[in-house]
């Protein structure tokens, strides 16, 4: 292959990505929306810690009913769980919240453990629902906090 092939092929490559990274810049559109200025969510739209932490128990029991721990089983295991509980609680509709979801799979050999969070939120209008699952085989703790969004 000669150097002007070479030359010749990358000019192609890089005018191809010049034309790709302009149409995804074409689609991109920015939404501009009013700041509303609330400090705190509307009357009946909380957070309900109490229906999110139902929703988790019956999630983690019907998934891992049967789950053995492996590490590598249980890495594919905590993405695919926190993606499941941050699109359920979505569907809740607590608008203006932020959702994070924290979810800790461990080996249940009978060990203790302790998990600790730490977060600056107002006490007024944040909240969290969490729920811890046990088998013969592993330990899941499940965390999912609300911030409410100024």
């Amino acid at each position: 292959m000669s150097i002007f092939k070479l030359v010749a092929a990358t000019r192609a490559w890089q005018r191809l990505a010049k034309r790709n990274s302009n149409k995804k810049e074409e689609k991109l559109v920015p939404v501009k929306l009013e700041n509303t200025y609330k400090t705190k969510p509307d009357d009946g739209k909380h957070f309900s810690p109490e229906k999110v932490e139902r929703c988790l128990r019956n999630l983690l029991e019907a998934k891992l009913d049967n789950a053995k721990y492996s590490p590598e089983r249980c890495r594919y295991m905590i993405t695919d769980l926190s993606t499941i509980i941050k699109s359920r609680v979505k569907a809740m509709d607590f608008p203006r919240y932020k959702i994070v979801c924290h979810v800790i799979i461990m080996e249940n050999l009978g060990q203790g453990t302790k998990v600790a969070s730490r977060c600056l939120w107002d006490t007024t209008a944040d909240s969290f629902a969490t729920c811890t699952y046990r088998n013969d085989s592993l330990v899941v703790v499940a965390n999912v906090y609300a911030v409410y969004f100024e």
